[in-house]
């Protein structure tokens, strides 16, 4: 918004308040919304993200069996094993992943390109950065108890809403 002033934009069914502008001639709105587009695109097909996370993770090739496995055991959800074969297919013909074709099919391995890495790795930075602020909330409200307050910050004495 011009000036960095807050504004308030009203959209049918949404009332949005707006960043202030970063003094780049009204742009930082444009580049926060490209930021949500990466952010869509990493993440596109949730299981493509949790194979790729899982790789990187494991820092060595893995056998199909292996990753679903690493994936269950990650994410506390195991995939079914279309899933997975989808989400292998994908990131092998986006570029991201290689997969050894010598041997038998329970032999084959997978590998993370340069590309997959560099995608898994910002992959793994939001990982990190939302669970830094899950333990944050968390934090936050086991003090607000501590201190006889509700999780709504109010305390014991305090007068209802």
């Amino acid at each position: 918004m011009p000036g960095g002033v807050n504004a308030w934009v009203t959209y049918p069914t949404l009332r949005l308040r707006t960043a202030p502008s970063s003094g780049n001639g009204g742009n930082g709105d444009a580049l926060g919304f490209d930021h949500l587009e990466e952010i869509n695109d990493l993440v596109l097909h949730v299981w493509d993200a949790a194979v790729l996370h899982c790789l990187l993770l494991a820092d060595e090739p893995m056998r199909f069996s292996d990753i679903g496995a690493a994936v269950d055991q990650w994410s506390q959800r195991r995939p079914n094993d279309s899933d997975i074969t989808r989400a292998l297919d994908r990131l092998r013909k986006a570029g991201y992943v290689r997969r050894s074709d010598s041997g038998s099919r329970r032999t084959r391995i997978h590998t993370l390109t340069p590309s997959g890495r560099d995608r898994a790795s910002k992959i793994g930075i939001l990982i990190g950065v939302l669970e830094a602020n899950d333990t944050e909330d968390e934090m936050t409200q086991a003090r607000r108890r501590a201190d006889g307050g509700g999780l709504d910050g109010r305390g014991p004495d305090s007068p209802t809403k």
